[in-house]
């Protein structure tokens, strides 16, 4: 070789430019797209004056979708994208979405949450939840054992008091109409048949595709519906759904083209949707749930809560509070340690006060010891329970069923007449049967070798009633 001839190097690979045993990445930083817009069925109202003279803006509801930006306008509600509403119309009630991840609870998260005023209370999947103490830690509580998602118990107006619990849904997807590839519009609802729907579809979508929704173009709707409330009210409600506007052997060629198209990227996709089940499964601390502003939530979904803190009065400041704020300790000295005192540490505020749990109106103390409670608008399981524990009681025998009846007497007796009658009854017609029982077997022993006495015929049938079991001695003074 010459020295006139070019020397070309050779190719090096990127790998031998990255520093050896050191990450590019936060390896503990999840994947997460980006909020671009939201979807809203819902607004903030015009501005309301309360009792107090409180200004608020009370929740509205919409009969169509509203695409918004992430900016507010000067009543405070997010502006109308109106780029992707010049495509969609003034009040669309259909959008051409698609979805992010093949998982469905990626798509789409649901929790039951609670909220005392704008603050965080209690969020849990229905089986467990995590309730804030007033200390500010968060315990684990017994959803099963919480009345505050029950409908019945909600529409009791003595129960107005306490926070409502509510299903909080929401959906993730990419607007084909918003021409942007790398972020999401995300619906929020805490409506239950909307969240029952989308769970559902997804389910079934997954079904029919073997797997694959990321991609697949799909159409969300939103159509009136005539619900009944539980105090038996007819009104009309809007529902969000999704769908694939075609037939399943269209959606399944439809999932079979995009299968075979990503298949080389597998991997990396599974890796993305593993980085996201790690970010959503991620503690909740006093803040949000599923990503969401508290205020926001509270302001569209939780119309009581924003009713409750407009009646409200400010609270005066008590004279402690006062006075830990106008008498602080002075800066401590300390010598030879410089020309500058060490500040003292800071008064930490007081907690707000958190609602007290649900007092029980209705006590069960079971056989075993265990004591079972139910708020009003559960008489009904209350009382079921009781007679099957007094079925189970009688089987053991007279000395348990009166022993069951004692346990419960102080229950009972502050338990109203008209709830009670069927307990009483029932006692009364078990305990009558115990006794039928023995009577025949102390009568055999008595007698002992005697002849039988003569057996009288039977009187005639009567179509009347059979008269009551004689109520037992007891009792009486309980009711």
């Amino acid at each position: 070789m010459t020295s006139t001839e070019l020397v070309i190097p050779e190719r090096r690979q990127l790998a031998d430019f990255r520093p050896q045993g050191r990450s590019l990445r936060i390896k503990t930083m999840p994947l997460q797209l980006p909020e671009i817009g939201k979807i809203k069925i819902g607004q903030k109202g015009a501005v309301r004056q309360s009792r107090s003279g409180t200004e608020f803006q009370p929740p509205q509801k919409l009969d169509h979708f509203l695409v918004t930006t992430l900016e507010r306008g000067q009543d405070n509600n997010y502006l109308r994208d109106e780029r992707v509403h010049a495509q969609l119309g003034d009040k669309p009630r259909d959008l051409p979405v698609r979805l992010v991840f093949d998982d469905p609870e990626l798509n789409f998260q649901s929790r039951l949450v609670a909220y005392q005023g704008k603050t965080l209370w209690c969020h849990g999947d229905g089986v467990t939840s995590q309730r804030l103490q007033k200390d500010g830690t968060w315990k684990e509580h017994n959803c099963a054992a919480c009345p505050l998602a029950d409908p019945t118990f909600q529409a009791i107006p003595e129960n107005q008091k306490y926070p409502k619990c509510k299903m909080n849904g929401r959906l993730a997807v990419m607007l084909d109409t918003a021409s942007t590839v790398g972020g999401v519009h995300v619906l929020r609802t805490t409506s239950y048949n909307t969240i029952v729907g989308i769970t559902s579809s997804l389910a079934f979508l997954t079904s029919v595709t073997g797997g694959p929704l990321a991609g697949i173009p799909l159409t969300m709707s939103i159509r009136p519906k005539t619900a009944t409330d539980p105090t038996g009210k007819t009104q009309t409600i809007y529902v969000v759904s999704l769908g694939f506007a075609g037939a399943m052997e269209e959606l399944q060629a439809t999932a079979l083209d995009i299968s075979l198209r990503r298949e080389r990227n597998r991997a990396r996709i599974e890796q993305v949707e593993q980085e996201a089940k790690l970010m959503l499964s991620a503690p909740i601390g006093s803040g949000d749930v599923l990503g969401d502003d508290a205020g926001d939530v509270v302001d569209e979904f939780y119309a009581e809560e924003v009713q409750r803190a407009a009646d409200a009065t400010p609270p005066k400041p008590a004279r402690a509070k006062a006075a830990i704020a106008t008498d602080r300790p002075a800066p401590a000295e300390v010598i030879d340690a410089g020309p500058a005192p060490i500040a003292p540490d800071p008064v930490a505020p007081e907690p707000e006060p958190i609602a007290a749990d649900p007092a029980a109106d209705y006590e069960l103390v079971a056989a075993d010891g265990e004591v079972r409670t139910w708020m009003r608008g559960q008489e009904q399981h209350y009382v079921t329970s009781f007679l099957a524990e007094l079925s189970n009681a009688a089987r053991a025998g007279l000395q348990e069923l009166d022993g069951l009846w004692e346990s419960n007497s102080a229950g009972l007796s502050a338990a109203p007449e008209g709830l009670i009658s069927e307990i009483q009854g029932e006692y009364r017609r078990l305990r009558g049967e115990i006794e039928g029982k023995a009577k025949p077997t102390q009568t055999a022993t008595q007698t002992g070798g005697q002849p039988p006495a003569a057996i009288k015929q039977p009187k005639a049938a009567s179509n009347s009633a059979p008269p009551p079991p004689p109520p037992a001695a007891d009792d009486d003074d309980l009711f």
